[in-house]
């Protein structure tokens, strides 16, 4: 080969260099800059340099069939090029993640979602890592979801070794990381946990123009909402509900309510309602306010009797399951429930859940007609679920008589007639001691003729019927009784009348109801769900946390809260870069040689 030859061939691939660098850097980029434009145009003079040089070759290989066909495959291959560019240039500006995972773990969840559709304000993220933390791209990465789909949320990641002023500014001391959202002259700081729900947490904290006064029922053995270690407390809902900035205070039904109450919580209460106390829950509701109440079979039998002057039909059996495909796996106790997503409600409170809903020893709660009272089922046990009125029989199964398929467990109830709800002009009159004893002998299955005047020890009874006896008692009346060794059932009744005189003394009579609409009400058969052991299972708590935020009416607030997102495969701006090139610049590089050495083989 002469030298002239070699400088053109030099010169042939120096254009294709510079062509191939223009496409790369446009590919990376997303856009033409200056010096993309530089390229192309020594690019374009290079190429046409040697077209010019080579003009007399390129006559002379026109002529000839091969060249003609050589010239369409290479017309053909620059189109496909052109194509590929322009489908990555509609890429990125159609830059839309599609998370075909089953639980959707790498896109936003349907609460941040909602809470992103309702921001009304600018919102400013400032992202305070250094440079070599290993948190900082996985948080940059999930606020990048923030900004894309929000044009009102503005994010910036900042090293603050290298702008400490900005961190002093915005007071960001963290060694570890923080993250300052501020929106106006409001500010919330975000440290410790840099997942999706502590993110959005503070973002409904900074927006929020004032904290939800939630009111929390005491006095009937309700799950304590201090308690955050035993199975039973409720504890874990109120830390979620005051990282929500959510005020939750302790409300007697005995006592008038604080106006501020947004919302009261009923959360299964073992002894029963006193009549007053069950009048000022119905009137709360019937003059618009908002309650979630929550009850286990077996207890609380007058207000779930009350309840019906709001549309509800709570039942005093149990729902059973013996189908295994509807319980926890490995589980065989029919009392525990699964409830898939497909068995949800139509309804806000349900809408946006993608778990199921996970429930144990419930009991029926169904939309009774009642004009005034708009109600709607929230969710159903499985098809194959009846109403067990002998739960703790040998072997249960289903009656002809019990009701069958698809049991429901909750109801939501929103007060469109306020003046046509049939509620009692008054509370009913307690119950005589008498009549209430009569009645707990029997449903503890004891003969209602036993002799009043003789020791209950020289009956012939157990010792756990007779506890259990006291026990039944105490809950129906909430009046503590000690059932002592020589006692008769008139020292019960005796005991009884005196506990219930004194407990009424202190119920201040409910105040009168002026009907308004607007009021909403959750009833579910469960109180189980509201419990430390059992709110962190499948959507339990984002169904307590969404019928929460509908009776405050924080609807922007709705929907599944995120599952922890796990690992993530995070990509530094090198290790895209070194995957564009890769992409871009060697496999169509290693394509373009195995062409040349076919062409140059096949020319030999």
């Amino acid at each position: 080969m002469t030298p002239a030859a070699a400088a053109r061939r030099l010169l042939g691939w120096t254009g294709v260099a510079l062509a191939l660098g223009f496409a790369v850097r446009t590919a990376l980029l997303g856009q033409v800059d200056d010096r993309g434009r530089l390229l192309a145009l020594l690019a374009a003079a290079v190429l046409a340099l040697v077209a010019w040089v080579e003009r007399d070759a390129v006559e002379d290989a026109a002529r000839s069939p091969s060249a003609r066909a050589r010239a369409t495959a290479t017309m053909l291959t620059l189109a496909a090029g052109v194509v590929a560019v322009l489908a990555h240039a509609v890429v990125r500006e159609v830059d839309d993640t599609v998370d075909l995972g089953r639980r959707a773990h790498h896109t936003l969840g349907s609460h941040t979602l909602g809470v992103l559709d309702g921001l009304d304000a600018p919102v400013r993220v400032t992202a305070f890592f250094p440079r070599t933390s290993p948190l900082r791209p996985g948080v940059a990465s999930l606020l990048q979801r923030y900004a894309e789909r929000s044009d009102r949320v503005e994010v910036h990641l900042v090293d603050p070794l290298a702008a400490p002023l900005e961190a002093r500014r915005l007071g960001a001391t963290s060694e570890a990381g923080e993250l300052v959202l501020t929106s106006g002259d409001r500010l919330e700081r975000v440290l410790g946990r840099f997942d999706e729900d502590a993110v959005t947490d503070a973002l409904v904290r900074l927006v929020s123009p004032e904290d939800h006064v939630i009111c929390w029922s005491i006095g009937h053995e309700e799950a304590d909402p201090d308690d955050t270690r035993s199975p039973g407390g409720a504890g874990s809902l109120v830390t979620a509900l005051e990282g929500l900035d959510a005020q939750v205070l302790r409300a007697d039904l005995a006592q008038p309510l604080d106006p501020a109450c947004e919302a009261l919580v009923l959360a299964g209460p073992r002894i029963d309602l006193l009549p007053a106390e069950r009048t000022r829950l119905l009137g709360w509701v019937a003059g618009g306010g908002r309650a979630l109440v929550l009850l286990e079979p077996g207890l609380a039998s007058g207000l779930a009797s009350d309840l019906a002057a709001m549309g509800v039909r709570v039942g005093e059996e149990v729902v059973l399951d013996g189908d295994p495909r509807h319980s926890p796996l490995g589980a065989e106790d029919p009392s525990l429930l699964v409830v898939p997503p497909g068995d949800l409600g139509d309804h806000p409170i349900t809408r946006g859940l993608r778990g199921a809903v996970l429930a144990s020893v419930a009991r029926p709660v169904d939309v009774r007609p009642t004009p005034g009272a708009d109600a709607t089922v929230l969710l159903r046990a499985g098809p194959s679920s009846w109403a067990e009125r002998d739960p703790l029989g040998d072997a249960p199964a289903p009656d002809g008589d019990e009701a069958r398929g698809g049991m429901p467990l909750g109801v939501a109830v929103e007060v469109v007639g306020a003046a046509e709800l049939l509620l009692p002009e008054g509370p009913s009159p307690a119950p005589a001691a008498a009549t209430l004893l009569a009645d707990t002998l029997a449903a503890v299955g004891l003969p209602p003729d036993l002799p009043v005047d003789r020791p209950l020890t020289s009956l012939g009874l157990p010792d756990a019927a007779v506890q259990g006896l006291t026990e039944v008692l105490r809950l129906r009346s909430g009046v503590p009784l000690v059932p002592r060794a020589r006692g008769t059932l008139a020292d019960l009744r005796d005991a009884l009348e005196e506990g219930l005189a004194r407990r009424a003394a202190d119920v201040v009579p409910p105040e009168p109801t002026a009907p308004r609409d607007g009021g909403r009400l959750v009833v579910l058969g469960d109180a189980g769900l509201i419990g430390n052991g059992s709110i962190s299972l499948g959507s339990n708590q984002d169904l307590l946390l969404n019928a929460l935020a509908w009776l405050v009416g924080a609807e922007d607030q709705l929907g599944e809260r995120a599952d922890d997102l796990g690992d993530d495969l995070l990509l530094t701006a090198q290790g895209r870069s070194l995957i564009a090139l890769i992409a871009l610049g060697l496999l169509p590089g290693l394509a373009l040689a195995g062409a040349v050495w076919s062409w140059r083989t096949r020319a030999a």
